[in-house]
């Protein structure tokens, strides 16, 4: 997170460094104001990260990994892409080539990601158990 914060904040510094150095050699401002002046928007950006840190990491409910084999209901029918809810997130969902179309509140099984795409297929109904291919011994 302190990482993710300083990679916001060095562009800004740097950006403050250049016009300070641009500020002395044009209007003649004092080297000593120009370093105060960075000096205190670096210590603005250390004084206010405690205040702030929870901004720069992710936080429940914004995972953008969503496994393999998760559940989701579709929020719209997918012939062969829409949307799907998981996990109270909308994501863009696309079929597998040939899968007959999903109607909006059925579930559907994530396969996988491409992007911010999920692949998926039409998911059993809860409880549904797979039958058996194979004979009863007899």
């Amino acid at each position: 997170m302190v990482a993710r914060y300083l990679a916001f904040q060095v562009p800004g510094w740097v950006l403050a460094a250049l016009l300070g150095g641009i500020a002395h050699a044009w209007w003649k401002v004092p080297t000593w104001a120009v370093l105060a002046a960075v000096g205190i928007w670096v210590l603005k950006d250390a004084v206010l990260f405690p205040f702030v840190w929870r901004a720069y990491g992710p936080g429940p409910g914004h995972d953008t990994r969503v496994p393999p084999g998760a559940r989701a209901r579709a929020r719209e029918d997918l012939r062969p892409s829409g949307y799907v809810e998981v996990a109270g997130e909308l994501w863009r969902a696309e079929l597998l080539p040939g899968e007959p179309p999903v109607r909006a509140g059925e579930s559907v099984r994530v396969l996988g990601r491409e992007g911010f795409t999920l692949r998926v297929t039409r998911a059993p109904a809860e409880g549904d158990v797979p039958s058996a291919t194979t004979e009863p011994a007899g």
